[in-house]
């Protein structure tokens, strides 16, 4: 019943209900017909009564019902955050990984080019020295030859 059907009826007596009950008899018509709308109003303002009682109540629950998803989506929000904090936690922490092995791999990087480096100069170094030694050798080599020919050439 919307709220302005519930005016209608509390505002409107019933005509019915104003007129002398035929039980009573002809003498007790005003008095019957006073007494009934006196029992009319006490029914309407008892109705009138468990209205609002039960209009309290329905506004007494929903309130209750509201603090309760209230607390219920505080507490779910306090879950999310911690959830994300800690996602966030571990993800700083893998970004510090990656970035210690990507630090890490850049050094060893450096290091095995320092390595190539130093080796390809050893390697240039012995194959230096071989040159020098082969050029002795040759040199030492000519050297005897020339003395072998000046020495069958004295002969």
């Amino acid at each position: 019943m919307s709220s302005s059907s519930r005016k209608k009826a509390s505002a409107a007596p019933d005509p019915k209900a104003n007129s002398a009950s035929p039980a009573k008899g002809a003498g007790a018509g005003p008095l019957a017909a006073s007494a009934a709308r006196g029992d009319e109003t006490a029914i309407l303002r008892a109705i009138q009564s468990l209205r609002e009682d039960l209009l309290k109540k329905i506004d007494d629950n929903a309130e209750m019902q509201s603090k309760e998803l209230r607390r219920e989506i505080s507490q779910l929000r306090d879950e999310l955050r911690s959830a994300v904090d800690r996602v966030s936690s571990r993800t700083k922490s893998l970004e510090d990984r990656v970035e210690s092995l990507d630090t890490a791999a850049n050094d060893h990087s450096d290091l095995i080019t320092t390595l190539e480096r130093d080796d390809s100069k050893r390697r240039r170094g012995d194959l230096n020295t071989g040159e020098v030694y082969s050029l002795e050798r040759l040199t030492q080599i000519r050297s005897l030859q020339s003395h072998r020919f000046s020495f069958h050439s004295t002969l």
